[in-house]
């Protein structure tokens, strides 16, 4: 996918906490890219305020737990609000953390309306640490198979291969912005 063509419209989507990190260090390293359009999109309104990116609140208003626990029903809940941030794009990078509700489960919703409406999905997501556990793992991997079953681009960084190869007293700060650096090497052309 390459940000800077021409021919219409990029919407870059970062979709809960960790897809928002690399959202946004996405963004700093791509700013000079003008037919691009950046969206954070997450259940949790703490977290939206902290974000200086355009942003989508999505979820069943008054029951922000429940959306938060389950990324696929506030995706589903939001499907007119995602819609319209997806309007007049031609092609969707969604940038996503997998293990988790809101990356699991919203998007391959996400991927599936966008791709419903003609555009073109890529989708960049990180795979979880063994010291996450077992049903964090189990989440991503539900969610790496349902993007997979869409039929769209999915590019994968495991975050173990990543930390084996960066030295034991790395940050998670440090360790998010080569996650970020692996996957838009992988998505942009």
């Amino acid at each position: 996918m390459n940000l800077n063509d021409a021919n219409g419209l990029t919407v870059v989507m970062g979709v809960g906490g960790a897809g928002t990190r690399m959202l946004e260090l996405a963004a700093a390293t791509q700013s000079a890219v003008a037919s691009t359009r950046w969206i954070a999109v997450n259940t949790d309104q703490a977290s939206m305020n902290q974000v200086r990116l355009p942003h989508l609140l999505i979820g069943a208003s008054g029951q922000p737990a429940v959306c938060a626990a389950n990324g696929r029903e506030a995706a589903l809940h939001s499907a007119i609000d995602i819609a319209g941030a997806l309007q007049g794009a031609r092609r969707l990078l969604v940038l996503a953390g997998l293990g988790g509700g809101m990356g699991s489960g919203a998007t391959p919703e996400i991927a599936r309306m966008a791709m419903e409406m003609g555009i073109d999905v890529t989708v960049g997501v990180g795979m979880p640490g063994k010291w996450e556990g077992p049903q964090r793992h189990a989440q991503a991997c539900a969610g790496l198979s349902a993007l997979q079953g869409l039929g769209c681009k999915v590019e994968v960084a495991h975050f173990d291969e990543l930390s084996a190869e960066m030295p034991n007293s790395t940050t998670l700060d440090e360790y998010s912005a080569e996650l970020t650096k692996v996957l838009l090497e992988k998505t942009i052309a």
